[in-house]
């Protein structure tokens, strides 16, 4: 392998003119579209500024700084787009400025043990100078400064990191590149590496697994990848502010309306209306711990099995929070209106689901750190556990059907009330759910998609929370409000809105098509 740095040196880094290893202004390849020179991020600044929706459609890949110089026919000039892992980057041993032109070598998954970290090497092939592409896991049990740090003490020159699982979902590389474990130092320069996982590699990986004898080159100084280009941008910092303003705006009226209830049964009870209000206000704390300290683990401030815990127990509050809200309304329902805040029996069914998902999270988090060792596994509960959200939907639309008789005999303003609030629970759970589930599969691989979906799950959740903890009031009693309640207010306006307009459009279409097909029919009645 041959190391250069072109940024010390007699030469004050200067390169040959039109080199592609500047420094920190690469060009940034737009399919069907002329180069242009852009200042900091991967996809167009305009995409900064302009609404989310046409951040998914500007977002583009950089120029790929890893090239094969030498190597079988169809791999040989190919570039790739990499990432550099946060590890590396921060590492001073490593300059931004350095390349390494070495000879690459593939090592499986199954050539390392990983019953601890770093990892034991168990091929028979030595990797002693060699930049090596390692195959990653999704539910992988060491982090890749860890097995960074195992190439390096085998005298590897480099690791290329290759995650096979989101090759389907055409990634941009980097999406892991901010995520560390427990006990990672954070700063390791014993040898470089990047990402690479992207679907235009598969060639390559491909010519490795084959034995094919493949030399590339490997610059350090390329553009942020798409992720970092996404994490830092002014959108995803709006998307923080939104969520934290939608979050406070809970807290606070559900701890006010917690001290009214508190108050007027003169201290706490087991009652439906208190504990939905103290779920609600510590989901409303976990939000916002998750939001403004490291939002989808883009700034590398936690460590993944904080930060995957953290999101398990979101899952869990979520799902208590909306069982007891739907018991709350099924007893409504059976009672032909009549508030009741204990649990009864019959609809004990509904608070159950809830409260086995939360129990869920609890038993998950357990199993996972005593029996097994990657922490990833956590997502797949997450991920099962959002059955019972649909369930939980279910049997709310079930309720809301049943609640269509109720309604019709109470008066306008309280039954349009109670009509709204059901409606906003079920549609906005909807698309909360869906949301989280694009965020998580079409997500893993693009970075517009993932910041649309987390910002729309996150958005919607919290709307949900608002609708639960706005149905709990105690009678008779003066309950305070803040200054964030104009917040919500204000929400309610623009879907009332809305929908007014979307219903006057309905009709309208309505009215032009009945009188065209009233023409028509007219003119049709006159035959030859």
């Amino acid at each position: 392998g041959r190391w250069e740095n072109t940024r010390g040196g007699g030469l004050g880094g200067i390169r040959p003119k039109g080199s592609l290893a500047g420094s920190r202004r690469q060009l940034c390849m737009a399919p069907r579209a002329r180069r242009r020179p852009l200042r900091r991020a991967c996809p167009g600044r305009r995409a900064l500024w302009l609404p989310a929706v046409l951040c998914l459609a500007l977002a583009q890949r950089c120029l790929g700084d890893l090239e094969v110089v030498l190597g079988p026919p169809e791999v040989l000039g190919l570039r790739l787009a990499t990432a550099e892992f946060v590890f590396s980057t921060a590492a001073p041993e490593i300059s931004p400025g350095d390349s390494l032109e070495a000879e690459l070598i593939f090592s499986p998954r199954l050539a390392w043990s990983w019953d601890s970290c770093p990892p034991q090497y168990l091929g028979s092939v030595p990797i002693s100078g060699y930049v090596v592409v390692m195959e990653g896991a999704y539910f992988e049990s060491c982090s890749p400064e860890s097995q960074t740090r195992a190439i390096a003490e085998l005298g590897g020159l480099g690791m290329v990191y290759w995650l096979e699982e989101l090759v389907p979902f055409d990634p941009c590389p980097g999406a892991r590149a901010n995520t560390f474990f427990a006990g990672d130092s954070q700063a390791f320069g014993g040898a470089p590496a990047v990402d690479v996982t992207q679907s235009a590699g598969v060639p390559l990986v491909e010519a490795l697994a084959a034995g094919e004898r493949v030399v590339a080159r490997l610059r350090l100084d390329a553009e942020p990848s798409c992720w970092y280009a996404l994490w830092t941008s002014r959108l995803w910092r709006a998307h923080q502010v939104l969520v934290i303003i939608l979050c406070l705006a809970v807290v606070e009226l559900a701890a006010f309306r917690l001290h009214a209830f508190v108050r007027s049964d003169a201290g706490f009870r087991p009652t439906i209306s208190q504990s939905i209000l103290a779920v609600e206000l510590a989901l409303g704390a976990l939000r916002i711990i998750l939001v403004a300290g490291d939002p989808d683990m883009s700034r590398g401030l936690v460590a993944v099995e904080v930060a995957l815990v953290m999101r398990t127990f979101r899952s869990g509050f979520e799902m208590l929070a909306r069982s007891l809200f739907i018991t709350y309304m099924a007893q409504a329902v059976a009672t032909d209106g009549l508030a009741s805040h204990g649990l009864s029996r019959e609809h004990a069914v509904i608070y159950a689901m809830g409260l086995v998902g939360f129990i869920a999270c609890l038993c998950s988090t357990a199993v996972v750190y005593a029996f097994l060792r990657s922490p990833w596994v956590l997502q797949v509960f997450s991920a099962a556990l959002l059955t019972t959200s649909y369930l939980l939907l279910g049997a709310g639309a079930r309720t809301f059907r049943a609640m269509t008789g109720l309604i019709a005999g109470l008066p306008k303003p309280v039954a349009d009330r109670l009509r709204r609030r059901m409606y906003c629970v079920l549609a906005f759970g909807l698309v909360e759910c869906l949301a989280r589930v694009a965020a998580s599969t079409v997500g893993l691989g693009s970075p517009a998609w993932r910041g649309a979906g987390v910002l729309v799950f996150k958005t919607a959740g919290t709307i949900v929370s608002y609708a639960q903890v706005s149905a709990f009031r105690p009678v008779g009693a003066v309950v305070r409000t803040g200054p964030l309640r104009w917040v919500f207010h204000l929400i309610e306006d623009s879907l009332l809105l809305a929908r007014a307009a979307a219903a006057r459009a309905i009709t309208r279409c309505a009215r032009v098509g009945f009188r065209e097909g009233g023409d028509a029919g007219a003119g049709g009645g006159g035959g030859v």
